[in-house]
């Protein structure tokens, strides 16, 4: 079961997810789970074996940076002056995800001080990637700012989010998105469209 934290809190606690990690079906099936911490704690009794991905180490890290800025000196040089002068951007980058953001980002010339503002300019480079890219009229200027119709979606999109966080749900339907994106179903790159069974 991939994501079980993506799962909703009843199908969590009730449902053939529930009975198959419990074993209640298919008695005699290995069941492997992936989540987050964060929902995996009720799994506890149930589990044989539990395997976290910690992040990169000291030298896997310096490893991916080197190999990633290769072409890049002075990029190099200026991530690793970022990381002495910003100490909190530093102790994100032993997340692999992190630090391939910030990499893309300093890569753009971009090096933000604090982790709101590298999600922010991570999110608004994938946009303004996106727009360009499906050749859709987005009114894009530099320092990235969108066109009043995509700067909409983004609220409502933002309040969708907001409200799937307070409701535990991460997995959202057609239903809860309201008519967001009707020229774009990727709503500017920021959703994936997956098919329920």
């Amino acid at each position: 079961i991939d994501g079980f934290d993506e799962l909703s809190t009843e199908l969590r606690h009730k449902s053939f997810f529930r009975d198959l990690i419990e074993g209640d079906t298919l008695y005699n099936a290995r069941v492997v789970v992936t989540s987050r911490p964060s929902a995996s704690a009720c799994l506890h009794p149930y589990v044989q074996r539990r395997i976290e991905v910690l992040g990169f180490e000291k030298s896997s890290r310096e490893q991916y940076i080197t190999n990633a800025l290769k072409h890049s000196p002075e990029c190099l040089q200026r991530l690793q002056a970022h990381f002495q002068q910003y100490p909190n951007i530093d102790a994100l980058c032993y997340i692999p995800l992190n630090m391939a953001i910030i990499v893309y980002l300093c890569q753009l010339g971009s090096l933000p001080p604090t982790a709101t503002a590298m999600y922010d300019k991570f999110i608004k480079h994938t946009i303004c990637r996106h727009l360009s890219r499906a050749d859709l009229n987005a009114n894009i200027t530099k320092p990235v700012q969108f066109s009043p119709k995509v700067e909409n979606v983004l609220q409502k999109l933002q309040k969708v989010a907001f409200d799937g966080l307070l409701d535990d749900k991460l997995v959202f339907t057609v239903e809860d998105l309201p008519s967001l994106c009707k020229d774009d179903p990727t709503c500017y790159g920021l959703l994936q469209s997956t098919e329920c069974y």
